[in-house]
């Protein structure tokens, strides 16, 4: 099979390049889609866009002053076909926009932001975890929905089966607000999934988190699935620091069910998260 192709925002071509040589062998190709000089291919990448803002009302002269955005020329550009898979940059004025942009496939849910740990095989049971944000609005019903979403990506990714998993916490950290509550059952109501109530201080020795000990207890809960979690009283970035600690790697986010593969790198991304990231952008679903 040929590398994938990937669109990325010109922005950030030079940086994802060069973290695409710490990629194994075949590396994706990236290229950075320039403004279109051909009129029906400028004229195409105008309606393109236009259709996804037709909820703004978008003009022709806001879709052509769009098209001068680095972000907006990658997703169009893999909308068009040109590309595999799209890799977005946040520091781009419409990137926010593009990331909105990306449209399920007719019948599906709505798309879903994940992130992907991968640890050493070594460090860890099951060296694969997807993880879901606790979401800002919504609650424990659409905390399910986006990790329903991401586990079912994470599946075709990997070809293997992926399980959602509600994480909470009891010791240490009940400080913070219980957002968990309720996350489980919402879960096994709506198909497999577990819940995963731990010790804290035994997961944090000298304050910080132990990711291959919490990696062993999500393996065990998702019974032999990759576990794709939502753990609303661990910050993110904290587990993200757990696993890089460990050795692994931590990629996104994605964006899970949406038409084309996405990615968004935040500015300034470190080149090891940006490799990961193209790394599972290039992976082709058998």
């Amino acid at each position: 099979m040929a590398p994938s192709r990937i669109a990325v925002a010109e922005s950030l071509l030079a940086a994802a390049e060069a973290a695409a040589a710490r990629l194994p062998a075949p590396r994706p190709r990236l290229f950075a889609p320039a403004l279109p000089d051909d009129v029906r291919l400028r004229l195409r990448w105008q309606r393109l866009w236009q259709e996804r803002r037709r909820a703004a009302g978008e003009s022709a002269a806001e879709s052509e002053t769009a098209l001068r955005d680095a972000s907006v020329r990658a997703l169009l550009a893999a909308l068009d076909r040109q590309a595999d898979a799209v890799l977005l940059h946040a520091a781009d004025a419409l990137a926010a926009l593009a990331w909105r942009a990306l449209e399920p496939p007719p019948g599906a849910p709505a798309p879903a932001d994940f992130w992907i740990a991968a640890l050493p095989a070594a460090a860890a049971a099951h060296r694969v975890i997807g993880w879901c944000d606790w979401p800002a609005q919504g609650g424990a019903a659409a905390a399910a929905a986006s990790l329903r979403v991401a586990a079912a990506a994470l599946e075709r990714m990997q070809g293997r089966p992926a399980r959602p998993v509600a994480l909470d916490w009891f010791g240490g950290r009940e400080d913070c607000a219980a957002h968990a509550a309720g996350l489980g059952e919402v879960l096994a109501a709506r198909g497999a999934a577990a819940s995963l109530r731990l010790y804290s201080p035994l997961l944090f020795p000298g304050g910080r988190l132990d990711a291959p000990a919490l990696a062993a207890h999500l393996a065990h809960a998702a019974a032999g699935a990759a576990p794709v979690v939502c753990a609303p009283r661990l910050p993110r970035e904290e587990f993200a620091a757990a696993v890089e600690r460990a050795g692994g790697s931590w990629a996104g986010p994605l964006r899970a069910g949406a038409e084309i593969p996405a990615a968004l790198a935040a500015p300034g991304a470190p080149s090891e998260r940006l490799a990961a990231t193209l790394g599972w952008l290039a992976v082709r679903p058998a």
